[in-house]
C-alpha cells in the first residue's frame, strides 16, 4: 500500500477538527522530545540548570486548527550559582544557544576607589555549543 502526502491531507480533512488536532499532537510529540533531548545534549554543563530547564511543550490553536511544538527553557526553573546568586536559565538560554558577538561592557562603580569613574572592558564574545566549544 502506498501512502502519499495528498492522500494524508484528504484523510485529515475528513476528520473532525478535534480529532485532527489530537492526531497531529501525537505525531509531533516524539519529534519535539527528540529536539529537546538534542538541546540538552548540547547544553554546556556549568551548573546543570540549563540542561534541567530544557523541555518541550505542545500547543494547539483551535482558531486556525494548528498544532505546534515549542522547545526551550522552562521559565519556572531556578537555582543558584557558586556564589549563591539566583540563576534563571530561561533568561539566558538565547545567549548560550546562539552565542554572543564581541562587544564592549561599560560600568561605573558607585563604591570603592574607582567610584564615579567609567570603566570600559572588551568582551571577546562566546561561541554557541557544538561549534568549537567543549560541551562536556
Amino acid at each position: 500500500m502506498s501512502f502519499d502526502d495528498k492522500k494524508a491531507q484528504r484523510m485529515l480533512k475528513a476528520l473532525p477538527d478535534r480529532i485532527e488536532r489530537r492526531v497531529l499532537r501525537q505525531a509531533i510529540r516524539p519529534a519535539s522530545a527528540l529536539a529537546a533531548k538534542a538541546a540538552k545534549r548540547l547544553a554546556p554543563r556549568r551548573l546543570g540548570l540549563l540542561k534541567k530547564a530544557i523541555a518541550s511543550k505542545i500547543k494547539s490553536y483551535t482558531a486556525t486548527n494548528t498544532v505546534a511544538a515549542i522547545v526551550g527553557a522552562n521559565m519556572d526553573v531556578t537555582g543558584t550559582d557558586e556564589k549563591g546568586r539566583l540563576q534563571r536559565p530561561g533568561k539566558y538560554i538565547h545567549l548560550v544557544e546562539k552565542g554572543t558577538r564581541p562587544h564592549k561592557i561599560t560600568i561605573t562603580p558607585t563604591k570603592g576607589p574607582m567610584a564615579g569613574r567609567t570603566i570600559t572592558l572588551n568582551h571577546p564574545g562566546t561561541k554557541p555549543p557544538g561549534r568549537g566549544r567543549n560541551t562536556q
